[in-house]
């Protein structure tokens, strides 16, 4: 095999890189093509380009490889001269920019070419369909935001309308064959649209955008269903996840004021039940955060304080229907999933674990699924949703027994947090005293899965925050008490002897004075004796067994 410095090259970045040599070069080559291959190539002059207008271009780059990119994509248009295409280049200056900064002349650039390529009437249109590609970023916004069949169904344009009127924005702009898939050349332009300092009359308003997505969103929320035709596009589940993220980033503009005051809550309520499981739920908790917001938006009405009972009603029907088909047909784990999903909301600044944690919980029972895994990793998109469906969760009124998240649950998502880690199932060993189970510990099963179990996890200090937030809330018993008991004296065993001390007296104390903390008053004197006997189990042994 050839040294690796045979295949490969140094770049040098510091102060003797000098990359105008290379733009230079790039520029060059470019119209020596341009010279040999453009359709209109019989009216280029043979000393066309003059050194001058090469060394002006390599001035203008300073360096930026992609203005030289955006410069021979302009002048390669086939609809036009090339020397001509130039010219308008070489013509822009600073004169449309009054402020300096490194950009100028690429932000020249850009504005000429959407300036020749563009009508003023359709400035809106394109600047929709440019706000829909760069702001509808959500994991799940994929498709909508780059597929040209989903962005004009969504913005409800007809068949053929973006490539229409992004036609001419070839050297900004890719359209890509099979499927339609559009496509910023360079993400530079996404910086330039979003600046109104630099784009002018081509700014992207990000609150006026996302109102104007926030207003489709509710369009195909508010589409009428029939039992006959229950299928939902994409972009319908789209509208029904992300109408709350792009409203919160929303300006009330009150176009957006209007159709939401005007939404047909009893229309769009009466069709979840002929939606698939996962939308329907989505869009109850549309609706729910909707309805609980709407009269501090001061949009609310007669119609709405009548009906709005009726609909919360049938929301929740909705939600409890889906979170039961996913719970008897298809998926175990389910409890532990929507435990947690409470914990993070009620802690959200400490929780910093996800999905990969949770599903080790469950011993990877809860496969991986977009719908499933919506609200543990889509963050900041789904914080008003999460908050809806945790009240849901935590009101036994409202959910159903097996999924509510009450202090039963609690306990058994600590218990199953706790055991996953371990070779052996903690309940079975918990029936013996902690004495014989500390004494017998060197010849009993658990020694001899030391070595390969990762031990380490379990003390984890995420691991601890999230299990002591479990045990705050949970009904204790005595099966719950002695397990973590066995977990406070094998954390000593494991950490007895060796250096790192500190580690293990953090988990002790945390689980002393935090996750077992005694409770001086509690409705379940059971749970609370339980709790109690075992902080005062760990108190008595702890100190002796840890010296």
């Amino acid at each position: 095999m050839r040294p690796l410095e045979y295949l490969s090259c140094r770049l040098a970045l510091d102060d003797n890189y000098k990359p105008d040599s290379d733009v230079r070069l790039l520029l060059r080559e470019k119209f020596k093509e341009i010279k040999r291959i453009h359709p209109l190539r019989g009216y280029i002059p043979e000393t066309w380009p003059t050194t001058d207008a090469i060394e002006r271009l390599v001035k203008n780059a300073s360096g930026q490889f992609i203005y030289a990119a955006t410069v021979i994509r302009y002048v390669t248009s086939i609809s036009h001269r090339p020397p001509d295409r130039l010219n308008a280049v070489l013509g822009l200056g600073h004169k449309s920019h009054s402020f300096d900064h490194p950009f100028a002349e690429l932000d020249a650039l850009y504005t000429n070419i959407l300036s020749e390529s563009i009508l003023e009437r359709d400035i809106p249109l394109i600047l929709r369909i440019l706000a829909l590609h760069i702001i509808a970023d959500a994991p799940w916004a994929y498709r909508l935001a780059n597929y040209v069949e989903e962005m004009e169904c969504f913005l409800s344009l007809e068949p053929g309308d973006v490539q229409a009127h992004l036609g001419n924005l070839a050297s900004l702009i890719s359209i890509e064959d099979n499927p339609l898939r559009l496509r910023l050349l360079h993400a530079s332009l996404r910086d330039f649209l979003l600046d109104k300092r630099r784009s002018g009359k081509f700014y992207i308003d990000v609150g006026a955008m996302h109102a104007n997505i926030a207003r489709c969103c509710l369009h195909h929320l508010g589409r009428r269903r029939q039992p006959s035709s229950p299928m939902v596009d994409g972009y319908d589940t789209y509208a029904s996840r992300s109408f709350e993220y792009h409203r919160d980033k929303a300006d009330l503009t009150p176009e957006l004021c209007a159709d939401i005051k005007n939404l047909d809550f009893r229309s769009i309520c009466q069709s979840l039940m002929y939606l698939p499981e996962h939308t329907a739920v989505f869009t109850a908790l549309t609706i729910l955060s909707i309805l609980s917001n709407i009269e501090q938006w001061g949009l609310s009405s007669e119609r709405v304080q009548t009906g709005k009972t009726i609909w919360k009603a049938q929301c929740d029907e909705a939600i409890r229907s889906g979170m039961m088909v996913l719970h008897d047909n298809r998926y175990r784990g389910l409890d532990t999933l929507f435990t947690f999903i409470v914990v993070r909301q009620t802690y959200r600044n400490t929780i910093k674990f996800g999905w990969p944690r949770i599903n080790l919980s469950l011993g990877g029972r809860l496969n991986s699924r977009p719908d499933l895994e919506a609200f543990i990793g889509g963050g900041e998109y789904n914080q008003h949703l999460t908050k809806v469906f945790c009240q849901f969760l935590k009101d036994p009124a409202r959910a159903p027994c097996q999924l509510s998240v009450n202090p039963d649950m609690y306990a058994r998502v600590a218990l199953a947090h706790i055991s996953p880690m371990h070779p052996v199932s903690w309940p079975e060993i918990a029936i013996k005293s902690c004495n014989d189970i500390f004494q017998d510990m060197d010849t009993s099963i658990l020694s001899r899965h030391l070595e390969t179990c990762p031990w380490e996890q379990i003390f984890e200090r995420n691991d601890l925050i999230y299990l002591g937030y479990l045990l705050r809330e949970a009904a204790w018993s005595e099966q719950l008490a002695h397990t973590l008991i066995l977990f406070a004296l094998y954390a000593l065993k494991l950490f007895k002897g060796r250096t790192d001390n500190v580690a293990r007296n953090n988990i002790l104390d945390y689980l002393t004075r935090n996750a077992i903390a005694p409770r001086e008053k509690s409705d379940d004197m059971k749970s609370t004796a339980c709790q109690n006997n075992c902080a005062k189990h760990l108190r008595t042994n702890v100190p002796i067994i840890g010296g």
